[in-house]
């Protein structure tokens, strides 16, 4: 990477967003202070050939650049986001709900890096690797001091090439060799659904909503219905979300065609309020119970926020973490990318989900939102309401700017 690509990519953010002085402006004999887009390159490019000139050591371009881009986002919100080349990758192979590799999920101990888990029918799965395997070493390196984020970067690689791993496992005398070739790996948004007793269904949707969170959803409904289901409980705590028509699509399982799911405000697309409504796939009206916590986010917040204004399930949890932001993904030269916010969204009543990150601290917002002080305990303080209030189909108040709170606190 280049100067070039850091002026490229800054155009691309500066139409994108309102500049706020994030490299600070260098003095100026020019009458005119209006921020364009022109002057922030210009101030860019002058900024850093002062540190090419004057800095007692090289300077790394790309890293210099990334972290000009992240703090530029970050003066908007704490949403808007850089990704790298290899972070790009990662969130685009996430939003396809499939990556290349062998297909396992691991677990890092004092140790070492151990699989906790194999997805059936993958290549780890047809190879033979097991629960509980140690990872030795992965293409003759040794692995016994890495991390789990290390072991998953060196396993993953290019569909149809071969990964030779060496893992420790129980009961056998000595290290055994595996040579896996990489094949497409399913990252599901459902990651288990199964019957309870009294004919009470449960659906873990936990992994996102990926492009195929819909389909899933309705292949693990049918699935439940033919075991005698009459109850659901829905599980979206820890779920960050992900794709917004696919937040409206789960909601259309439950809520009847036609009506609102969420409604995006913004400027440029939707400079004009959008509504987004349900379309005629209603599941069924059995009873629901939908589960939060401090990490549901996004796309599960609108879930959650449907089925709490219509009244047509109860929400058991902790407060919800509160992102209320609509974000596009952009591409950037050089295979990296960015999430820029731009609209806000707002459950069918109008309560906005979004809480307040004025103070500008991303670990205080990140670190003492409602989610994490509401642990159930009933003398926690609970934060002062925001926003209009609004009555519910059944005769309940709710707030906007709080993220969800849930009709059972546990």
């Amino acid at each position: 990477m280049n100067l070039r690509f850091g002026l490229i990519a800054l155009i691309v953010v500066a139409l994108g967003a309102v500049i706020g002085g994030t490299f600070g402006k260098l003095p100026s004999t020019s009458a005119d202070n209006t921020m364009t887009p022109a002057r922030v390159v210009a101030d860019y490019r002058e900024a850093l050939d002062v540190i090419d000139k004057n800095y007692p050591t090289a300077i790394d371009h790309e890293q210099i650049t990334d972290t000009s881009i992240q703090s530029m986002l970050w003066s908007l919100d704490p949403h808007s986001q850089f990704f790298t080349r290899e972070e790009f990758r990662k969130l685009t192979e996430e939003q396809a709900s499939q990556f290349y590799g062998i297909g396992v999920s691991i677990l890092q101990h004092r140790d070492g890096v151990y699989i906790q888990s194999i997805l059936p029918g993958t290549p780890a799965d047809k190879a033979g690797l097991r629960y509980g395997d140690k990872f030795l070493q992965v293409d003759g390196k040794s692995s016994l001091e890495w991390t789990s984020a290390e072991v998953s970067r060196n396993v993953r690689g290019e569909r149809g090439t071969t990964v030779k791993v060496r893992v420790e496992r129980v009961g056998a005398s000595e290290p055994l060799d595996f040579e896996i070739v990489r094949g497409g790996v399913p990252l599901p948004s459902i990651r288990n659904h199964f019957m309870l007793p009294n004919g009470v269904g449960y659906i873990g949707l936990v992994g996102g909503f990926q492009e195929t969170t819909a389909e899933e959803l309705d292949s693990a409904l049918a699935d439940l219905s033919k075991q005698g289901m009459k109850s659901l409980i829905l599980d979206v705590r820890g779920n960050p979300g992900g794709l917004l028509p696919q937040a409206v699509e789960v909601v259309g399982r439950f809520i009847p065609s036609g009506q609102t799911v969420v409604s995006v405000k913004g400027r440029s697309r939707y400079a004009r309020t959008v509504q987004l409504s349900t379309r005629g796939n209603q599941h069924g009206n059995y009873p629901l119970v939908v589960l939060i916590d401090g990490r549901s986010a996004s796309a599960s917040e609108i879930v959650a926020g449907a089925m709490q204004d219509y009244g047509r399930g109860l929400v058991v949890g902790t407060e919800s973490f509160g992102k209320g932001l609509v974000q596009r993904v952009f591409g950037l030269p050089y295979q990296t990318g960015l999430t820029l916010t731009t609209a806000r969204y707002y459950t069918p009543l109008g309560r906005s989900l979004q809480r307040d990150y004025s103070s500008g601290s991303i670990y205080e917002y990140y670190t003492s939102h409602n989610g994490s002080a509401s642990n159930g305990a009933s003398d926690a303080p609970k934060p002062k309401p925001v926003g209009v209030p609004v009555t519910t189909v059944d005769g309940r108040t709710l707030y906007g700017g709080r993220g969800i709170e849930p009709d059972v606190l546990k």
